[in-house]
Formats: C-alpha cells, structure tokens, sequence
C-alpha cells in the first residue's frame, strides 16, 4: 500500500515523523523524499498522487496557507476514480474547525475531526491500510478474521450488551490464562454487535500488577483520543482528584467512539478477585448509557465479587475438542493444506485448548508437512506448557543473547528501533528479537507494534538469576532516553522512556523530582532492587517514601511498600521491621516475622510462623520453602522431604527449591544406606544455571561437592 502525506513543512509538529517511522518506507510517500532526481516537483507531486492507494491530508494553518499543498490537493481531486480512493483528512491544529471555508468543498462528505495525538493519526491510517489491503488479498482478510467456537461465551455478551434494562458495561474483561484467545474473543464480540467495524485498530497498553491509577491515566492520555488533559504532578493529587480526571479522560472517547484494550496483570482486577478501588471510582463517576463501552480487558485474574452493572467479565477455559477440530479445519482450508483422516486425528491429540497453539501447529504443517512435524511433535504439545527453562534453553549457554534479554529486563517497556540501535544495528539482534517474539518471550505493543516488553515470567527469571546486562546498550539507551525527553514535541515523555529514566535516577540516587514521577515507579524500583540484592537501605528508603504518601497512593502499592520495608528489615535482622508488620495481610506478616526467626536463629519460632503463614495462604511459594529450609535445621528431615519436592516439581528452575529438594534428598541417601534417588539428585544437579550470579554459583558449586562426598564417595573430587 502507498500513502501520501500532504502536509506543510512549516508545521512544528511531530505527526509527520512519527508517521515516517512507524510505517515501513514501502508504504509512505512524502514528498521529496519519494522524487526521483532530475524531475520536476510538480510533475512528481502529480504522478505519486496518481499511483497513492491512499491519501492523507494532514489539515492545519499553515497546509491550508500552502500553494503546495493546496496544487496536491486539486490534483487529488481531479483523478477519475475519485469515489473508489481513500482520502483521510486529520487536522492536526486545534485551531481549525471542520467548517473553516479553506477546506475544500468535496471534503466536506468525509468526517473532520481534530486528532490530539500522533498515536491516535497513525491509528486511523493503520486502519484504513488494512481495509485497502483486505480489499486486494482475500486470503488477508480470512486470515485475519479466522474465529471459531465460543459460542457460549458470546451469547453471553451479547444478552448483556443488549440488556438496556442494567445499563450499558463500560469495561468487558476477559480472563483465563495467557494465550487463550482473552483479547481476540472481546474483539470478535465487539465486532459482532457492530460497536466497531472489523478492520478497527484497537489502541492497547499493558498495566502490571505493580501499576496503579496514575499509569492508567498517563497511559490513556497518551493514546491522544480526546482533549490533552494536565498528567503532571499526579503523585500529589488526592485519590478523588485523579478519579476525576480519569473519568474525564475516558468520557472524550465517547465523542470519538474509541474502545482501548488493556491487558491487565493485576492492577484493574486483583489477585483476590476483587476490581481496584480506584477504578470502581471511575466506573462510578460515568453513565454508561451516555459514555457506553470504552475499554476491554484482557485480565490475568477473573472478578468474582457481586456483579457490578457497568462492568462484565467472563473467564474464558481452553478450546473444547469440536472447537479445536474446527478452528484447525478452518485454518488448514486456509493455508490449502489436505491432511488424510488419521493425519487429523493425530494433530487434534497434540492440540491442549490454546488457539495460538493451532495457528502453530497449522504454520508448522504449510512449512514443514506432516511427517517433519509429526517428528518435532513434542515442540507443538509443549507450546503452552513448557516452563521458562525449556523456552530458554537454547539461550542460557550463549552470554550474548542472555545479555540481551537481561537488557529487555531492565527496560521494562522500549522501543523496537531504540532498543536494536542500542546493540549497534548488529542484524543478529535483529533476528534474535524475531524469535523472541514468535516464542512470546516477547510481546508487541503501540498502534504499530512499535513497542517490546519481556515476559513477566522470564523478566522474573532474569533477574531472579541476576544476569547482567549489556551496559554499553544500557549506556547508549540512556542517552537516547534524555535527547527523546528534550525534543518531545508534547513536553510529555514516552511512556517507553519513563520508567527507565526514572529507575535509574533512583538507583543512582540522583535527583528525583519530576512531575512524571508515578508511585508505581517507586514501587518496582523497589522490588527489583530487593529481588537483586542491590541494597536494603534503599529498598527501606523508598518504602517509606511511598508510605508517607499513603493518603494519595492505591492501596496495593502502599501495600508493597509495607511488605518490602518489613522483608528488607528482616533480611537484614532489623526489628524495625515490627512498626509496620501489623498492616499486613496476616499470611505476609507471619511469613515475615518466620523468615526474621530464621535469620536470626529461632528455627522453632519461624517453623511455627511459617506453618501459620501457610494455613492462612496455602499456596505461598516462599513459606513453602523457608519451612524446608527450617525442618531441614532441626533435623525434621521426614516432615521436611514431601513438601521439598511438591515445591520443587512446581518450580524446578527456581535453585533455592532445588537445593531444598537435595538436601533431603541427600540426607535420606546419606542416613538410610539403601538405593535412593541417585539420579533424581544429578538431574537437580544438571538442570541448574546459576546465570551470573556469585551466590547462586556457590549453591550449585556446593551441591556437587555434596554429591561427590556423601554419594559418590569421592573425597578427592569432593575438594
């Protein structure tokens, strides 16, 4: 697809670039840039605009002032096929009305509306690629729109999009696990009952478990759909002031009839099932049957609390088998692809529910055939199931890519281009990042899929094994990050640089100060730092700074400031720990005071607070494991082994279970005399990479001496 841009070299603004560089130069035309030398301009203006699929007239003073633009415009006008071409006219200054007498008169059939942002310009001309491109290749368009089954769940929706007697959802959530189709439901059904055309560009962002009220605002804000509103200085609002200006924000998408998907970790709907106070706040403080429905979910957690008129949720389960035989038909129909009756039924077998998973399956079959997939059948059954380890496998032996990732890690959420400038360009990187996201190690974000975040699941990883980043990218990223803050257009950073350039102005206890500065921030800088061991004292100094903001803050992250500030303490044999431990959950809290036991020597006291803390939350890893670890002290080695292995066959990557498991593991070796479990040992053992940390090198390090002595007998190799 070719588009044209007309517009006037004399507007400051940053639609025209960022169009530029979000848009493959295959698809953008833009004046001298598309000339061929030696050619008049005019004669070259006339024949881009005669070949253009689509044509967009960036609407302002000074293109309506412009002779150029004005001569691109009637010779826009004069082509024959006039009705069957696109024109998308956006008017970029606000100063411009849809009636101004400038606008030419066969203009006035198309719809004229002011566009705030760059993001919401380069939406609308996504989406009317997208109909041009339908339109030419059939095959995209099926492809595209391939959705099967569901059929329960969309009866659903619909009886309650249609029930005017409650009132209209403002949010429709969608839960259940990753990749089993959350976002692709919610957007069929909204397709559906025609609340957006099929080719609608969603607008999307993510929101973790550790963001709160002011990163929905800055995020939705940014998307540039309605009247700009003041993002700065949100830290010191009051929690009814920054409702207020949500609601606000999420209102001016009724005027441009916008949806937003979010996919959402933990912060809209919690852990415990529950929605946010703050967005009950904003669901409160809107009418929906005037503002209608403005955001879809794709949620990591399902609401269970009594239903609330302006929001629905339903937890999505895997693909039932009809669902998977129709959705591969569908798909292997597509690709023309014949598959004899036993070929089917075999690949049905490898199918768990996971409609990715037979996108997979049907792309591996068009590129390989049956029996070469058949072969590597494992790679298809494991798509959804295989853990961090597995996906990473081929990586941990390569320094190169594991820098990489630790890069990504920091980074939170960076930019396609930033990000692979950072590494030099080096097109290894390139092909890497690829695989990345075919893997969903990666995901894509932005309008253009400009944006790649890190797996929460391997970003834990990452820096749970302290593997080090690339510090000249790191270096390089930094200062691309502060020419990006001085030259923004807006004097509103990018969301992509926020987060990192604030990071690490906390780290490096450099002046903090910015009217961007979004508890949230605080609050994963102090995790990370926790979880790194770079320092307790900053992670107590940052948790008192959130908890001196609690009358302002959500109180999941003043929650986080408590817990970090007791675990830090604790860590550290502090008892200051106890001012704050009584505004814990009682599970967290007696976690806390058991792993303050340990430190300090009272095995029987952390046992008792640990087994408490357990009875409260049954499924806490880290109480699970410290409760080993303390058994194991007094020699409870039989109460000590079943529950080392029920955590060490959920996570076996994780090196502290490990060394749990082989603990007991060894002592039954080493006191019973009889056959025990010699390989399940090497397989602890072999499975284990420390990454680049010192500590965790040391573990394994003695792990194997262990082994060597008491099982192998082997003094000499033991040393």
């Amino acid at each position: 697809m070719r588009v044209f841009l007309s517009h006037s070299s004399k507007d400051k603004n940053p639609y025209v670039d960022y169009i530029k560089e979000h848009l493959s130069s295959d698809e953008v035309v833009i004046d001298e840039r598309s000339f061929k030398r030696g050619k008049k301009s005019r004669d070259e203006m006339v024949r881009l605009i005669s070949e253009c699929d689509l044509f967009v007239f960036f609407v302002s003073e000074n293109s309506l002032a412009s002779d150029d633009v004005q001569f691109e415009l009637n010779e826009f006008s004069k082509l024959p096929e006039i009705k069957t071409r696109l024109c998308l006219p956006i008017i970029i200054d606000s100063a411009i009305k849809y009636s101004d007498r400038r606008i030419p008169k066969w203009l006035s059939a198309f719809n004229l509306r002011h566009v705030q942002r760059p993001t919401k310009a380069l939406a609308s001309i996504l989406e009317e690629i997208k109909i041009l491109t339908w339109d030419k290749y059939a095959f995209l368009k099926k492809r595209d729109n391939i959705f099967r089954g569901r059929n329960e769940y969309i009866d659903k929706f619909e009886l309650r999009y249609s029930d005017r007697k409650l009132g209209k959802p403002i949010a429709y959530s969608a839960s259940g696990f990753d990749k089993i189709g959350r976002s692709s439901f919610l957007g069929f059904c909204l397709k559906k009952v025609s609340k957006v055309r099929s080719a609608y560009e969603f607008l999307s962002f993510r929101l973790t478990q550790l963001d709160s009220i002011e990163d929905f605002i800055f995020r939705m804000n940014e998307l540039g759909v309605g009247p700009e509103v003041d993002v700065s200085n949100l830290i010191d609002k009051t929690m009814s002031e920054k409702v207020e200006i949500a609601a606000t924000i999420l209102s001016s998408y009724h005027e441009n009839d916008d949806v937003v998907l979010i996919f959402d970790d933990g912060c809209i709907i919690l852990g415990n099932g529950d929605i946010s106070q703050w967005f009950k706040g904003i669901l409160d403080a809107l009418n929906g049957n005037i503002v209608g429905s403005r955001l879809i979910i794709a949620s990591k957690f399902s609401y269970n609390k009594t239903p609330i008129n302006k929001f629905w949720n339903v937890s999505l389960s895997a693909l039932s088998p009809n669902e998977r035989r129709w959705l591969l038909e569908d798909y292997l129909s597509l690709l023309g692809i014949y598959l004899v009756d036993e070929e089917f039924e075999i690949c049905l077998n490898w199918l768990q529910g996971y409609p990715q998973q037979v996108f997979y399956l049907a792309e591996s079959l068009h590129e390989r055939g049956f029996q070469e997939t058949k072969e590597d059948s494992k790679t298809i059954v494991d798509y959804s199931l295989r853990k961090v380890e597995t996906i990473l496998s081929n990586y941990l032996s390569d320094p190169k890519k594991m820098s990489f990732l630790a890069t990504l890690a920091e980074l939170e959420l960076s930019k396609v281009d930033d990000i692979i400038k950072a590494f030099g360009g080096d097109v290894f990187y390139k092909n890497f990042l690829t695989e990345l996201l075919i893997l969903s190690v990666c995901t894509s974000e932005g309008v253009s899929r400009e944006y790649v975040r890190l797996s929460e699941v391997v970003r834990d990883y990452v820096d749970r094994k302290r593997i080090n980043a690339d510090k000249e990218a790191i270096r390089s990223l930094q200062e691309e990050v502060k020419k990006n803050f001085s030259k923004n257009t807006h004097g509103i950073p990018d969301s992509s640089d926020l987060y990192f350039a604030i990071k690490n102005r906390i780290k490096n206890s450099e002046d903090i100060e910015s009217k961007y500065i979004f508890p949230s921030h605080f609050a994963r800088c102090m995790q990370e730092i926790y979880n790194r061991r770079e320092g307790d004292a900053t992670v107590i100094k940052i948790a008192l700074l959130l908890i001196s903001k609690s009358a302002t803050i959500d109180d999941y992250i003043l929650h986080s400031a408590y817990y970090y500030y007791c675990l830090a303490n604790a860590r550290n044999k502090n008892r200051d720990l106890f001012k704050h431990i009584d505004k814990l959950k009682p599970s967290d809290g007696l976690f806390i005071k058991g792993f303050y036991y340990r430190k300090i020597g009272r095995w029987l006291e952390a046992i008792n607070a640990f087994t408490e803390s357990l009875q409260h939350n049954p499924d806490n890893k880290r109480a699970k494991s410290e409760l080993v670890s303390a058994l194991n002290r007094v020699n409870e080695f039989g109460k000590a082994y079943a529950l080392a292995k029920a955590c060490y066959d959920e996570d076996p990557a994780n090196l502290y279970y490990a060394q749990e498991y082989f603990k007991c593991l060894l002592y039954g070796y080493s006191n019973s005399n009889s056959e025990f479990d010699k390989k399940t040992m090497e397989d602890i053992i072999s499975s284990q990479n420390p990454g680049d940390n010192v500590r965790d090198k040391s573990i394994l390090t003695c792990m194997k001496a262990n082994f060597e002595f008491f099982v192998n007998g082997s003094s000499e190799n033991a040393y």
